[in-house]
Parts: C-alpha cells; structure tokens; sequence
C-alpha cells in the first residue's frame, strides 16, 4: 500500500513541475518577443528622424486618399519638399509609407507589396480607422528597423 502511495504522489509532482516549466517557457518567448520588438521598433533615434521627415511631407501628400503611398529617395521630389533625396541618404531612410486606409486593410490586400518584416511592424501599430500614420523603413547594418509617428 505505501509504494502505491508514493508512485502516485511522484506523478503529482511530476505534473506540477511540468506544468510550471511549460509556463515558464511561455513566459520567457513571451519576454524575448517584446525585446525584438523594442529593440529594432521606434527606437528614440529613429523617432525623431521620423519626424524630421514627416516636417518634409507635402501638404497634399498628407491630403491624398490612396490607401498606401511609398516614397523612395528615387520618387521622393513627388511626395515631398525639395532636398527630400539628400534627407532620406543621410538619415539612412530606405523608404516612407504614409497610410491613408486602416492598417488591417493595407495587411490584407495582397496587391500592395511589402516586406515581411514591414508586415510585422505594421501588425504592431495601433489598429484604427482614422489614424494615419507615416512609417519610415531604415537599414543599419543590414537589418530593417522601422519607426512610425501620426501625420
């Protein structure tokens, strides 16, 4: 009878520890998720450059209605005031998105193109229809960071 007792007081154990290390599991991917996150999302630096470009937006930029707009160092006169190009090189800009359509709308169309990663950002922005953002794309050291301000 005492052996009975102690095989199934061992299994008690046995699952409470189980269940208190695949919490902890969750809980540590949990945790290293939100440092990717902070570490290569709306860094500080990369917030104010977001806004020293979104100073160089054209008002009828601001004022379109297409759901998404990309602006280039190539394409960026268009968009933007004159020096554009010389801003978006030396604040290592890859590329501007002005948003115009809820985020949920942009992710979903399959005709607009967009990096993964980009995608993974966006997932992360407040989610509303009348919030229009500008998203600005930058590259260090081979790696995409992305940062992004209301217009």
């Amino acid at each position: 009878m005492k052996k009975g007792f102690v095989f199934i007081e061992t299994l008690i154990v046995l699952v409470v520890l189980t269940v208190s290390i695949v919490s902890l599991y969750g809980m540590y991917i949990k945790i290293s998720t939100d440092i990717n996150i902070r570490r290569y999302y709306d860094n500080i630096n990369d917030l104010y450059k977001v806004d020293v470009v979104r100073d160089y937006i054209s008002e009828e930029t601001k004022e379109s209605t297409t759901n998404l707009i990309t602006i280039t160092p190539n394409n960026c006169t268009s968009y933007m005031k004159t020096g554009c190009r010389a801003v978006l090189e030396t604040l290592n800009i890859e590329n501007v998105y002005i948003n115009n359509a809820d985020v949920s709308v942009i992710l979903a169309s399959s005709s607009i193109p967009l990096k993964n990663s980009l995608r993974e950002y966006m997932k992360t922005i407040q989610r509303n229809s009348t919030t229009r953002f500008i998203i600005v794309s930058f590259k260090y050291n081979g790696r995409n960071y992305y940062a992004s301000l209301r217009i």
